[in-house]
C-alpha cells in the first residue's frame, strides 16, 4: 500500500455532560446557548414511561418554550422526517432536542438542517451536502449504542429508492451531547442488546478500520479519516467496556453501574468510529433493510459481524489478536493469526448470551436479492474505502450467503 497522508484529525464538536441525572441542566444548557424556543422529536414511549418529562420540567424552570413532535420511529422513514418538519415550521425554533435512541435524534438532525436552510430534505442527502452550520442541537440519548449524540451521520430509510439514505457531515454533529445512565433503566432487554450490539460493532469497525495515511483523499470532503492513535485507544477501551458491561445490563437492566459502564463504553465507540469510520459490517444491512426486511440496526450489525470479521482478519492480524486479548480471551502459545481468528470466539459467545438474530433466513429475506443488494453495498465507497481489506461485488454475495442460513454452533 501507499502511504498517502502524513497526518490525521480527531473532530469532536459535542460538549459532553456525562452522569446519573445529567440531564436536569438540559434547561441550563438551552440558555447558555442563547435559545429561547426548542423543539423536542422524541417519541409516545418516552412521554408514557416519564422520561419526555424529565426534560420539560427542567426547560419550564429556565422559561424555555417549546414544541413536541412525538412521532418518531424505529428505523424511521422520510415521511417521519417530513411530518417532523412539517410541525416544526413557522413557530420560531431556534434549537433543537433530539430525544430517544438514535431515530429520533437522526430525526432531529434533520430537522434543524431544514430549519436552517430550507428547501427539500433530500436536497442534504450523501457526504458533504449541508453548506453550513445548522441551529443547535442538543441530543439525549435514551439508548446506549446508536452513537447518534456525537455522530456526523443521520440515517433514514426510504421507500422510493428501498435503502437507508444517509446525511453525512461534520455540521450536523450535535453541539450538546447529554449523557445520562439513568435515562436507559427503562431500556427493555431486547433494546438493550440491539444498541449495545451496535456499540459493539462500532468499535471493532474503528479499531480494524484503514490506518489513515493509507486512507486516499479521494473525495473532496470526507467525514471520517482512517484509524489513528486516539481513535484506537478509545475503540480497544470500548470493546473491553462493552463485553463486560453488555451483558449484565441485559440481564440486570435496573444494575447503575452496569448501565453506567454500558453508556460510557458506546461513548468511546462513538468517538473512535465517528472520526476513524466504520467499514464493511455496516454497508450490509442497508439494501437488506431498505428492501423491506424487519430488522433493526442492531440486529443487521450482528447478522453480519463474525462473517465480516472472518472476511477482515487477514489483512489486520494484530489488531483482531488485541481484539481477543481485550475480551478476555486466552492466546497463549498460539500464533499471531491463530490469536486473531481467537476474536470471533468471544464475539461469537456474546451475541449468543444477549439473543442477537443471527441469520436472513429467519428475517424472510430472497436469496435472489443478493446480487441487487451486492450492487447496492458496493456504492457506498463512503463506508467501503475504510475498509481493511478490498471488497469485491463476489465477496458481498459471498457474505450475504453466509449469513443467510448461520446457526450458532
Amino acid at each position: 500500500m501507499k502511504v498517502t497522508r502524513d497526518s490525521w484529525r480527531f473532530a469532536v464538536k459535542p460538549e459532553i455532560h456525562f452522569g446519573n441525572n445529567a440531564v436536569k441542566d438540559v434547561g441550563k444548557h438551552v440558555n447558555g446557548l442563547g435559545c429561547k424556543k426548542v423543539f423536542i422529536v422524541t417519541d409516545k414511549i418516552l412521554s408514557e414511561v416519564g422520561i419526555l418529562g424529565k426534560v420539560i420540567e427542567p426547560l419550564k424552570k429556565e422559561n424555555i418554550e417549546f414544541e413536541i413532535f412525538d412521532g418518531g420511529e424505529p428505523e424511521p422513514k422520510v415521511s417521519v422526517a417530513e411530518k417532523a418538519i412539517k410541525a416544526a415550521e413557522g413557530k420560531g425554533i431556534d434549537a433543537v432536542i433530539g430525544l430517544g435512541g438514535g431515530s429520533n435524534m437522526d430525526i432531529g438532525k434533520v430537522v434543524a438542517i431544514v430549519l436552517t436552510y430550507g428547501g427539500d430534505m433530500r436536497d442534504y442527502m450523501g457526504e458533504g451536502k449541508v453548506p453550513g452550520p445548522i441551529m443547535p442541537v442538543i441530543a439525549i440519548p435514551t439508548t446506549a449504542g446508536t452513537g447518534s449524540e456525537l455522530s456526523y451521520g443521520a440515517v433514514l430509510t426510504d421507500p422510493e429508492t428501498k435503502l437507508k439514505q444517509v446525511y453525512a457531515d461534520d455540521f450536523i454533529r450535535p453541539i450538546i451531547a447529554i449523557e445520562d445512565p439513568l435515562l436507559t433503566l427503562t431500556m427493555p432487554p431486547k433494546a438493550t442488546a440491539n444498541t449495545g450490539v451496535d456499540a459493539l460493532c462500532h468499535a471493532i469497525e474503528a479499531y480494524t478500520t484503514l490506518d489513515f495515511s493509507y486512507m486516499a483523499p479521494d473525495v473532496e470532503k470526507v467525514t471520517t479519516y482512517g484509524a489513528f492513535p486516539i481513535s484506537n485507544l478509545l475503540a480497544l477501551e470500548a470493546i473491553k467496556q462493552i463485553s463486560h458491561y453488555l451483558p449484565i445490563a441485559f440481564f440486570q437492566g435496573n444494575n447503575v453501574e452496569a448501565r453506567g459502564g454500558q453508556m460510557l463504553g458506546a461513548l468511546y465507540a462513538t468517538l473512535a468510529f465517528s472520526t476513524a469510520g466504520a467499514n464493511l459490517n455496516h454497508t450490509l444491512g442497508y439494501p437488506v433493510a431498505g428492501a423491506g426486511a424487519k430488522m433493526n440496526h442492531g440486529e443487521s450489525n450482528a447478522i453480519f459481524m463474525l462473517h465480516t470479521m472472518e472476511f477482515n482478519v487477514p489483512a489486520s492480524l494484530e489488531k483482531f489478536k488485541n481484539i481477543a486479548v481485550a475480551m478476555g480471551e486466552s492466546i497463549d502459545g498460539l500464533s499471531l493469526e491463530e490469536a486473531a481468528y481467537r476474536s470471533l470466539v468471544p464475539v461469537k459467545r456474546l451475541l449468543k448470551k444477549v439473543g442477537m438474530t443471527m441469520n436472513l433466513k429467519d428475517l424472510g429475506v430472497d436469496k435472489r436479492s443478493f446480487p441487487e443488494f451486492a450492487e447496492a453495498v458496493m456504492k457506498m465507497q463512503r463506508l467501503l474505502r475504510n475498509n481493511p481489506r478490498k471488497v469485491t461485488f463476489n465477496d458481498v454475495v459471498e457474505i450475504y450467503e453466509k449469513a443467510y442460513d448461520y446457526k450458532f454452533d
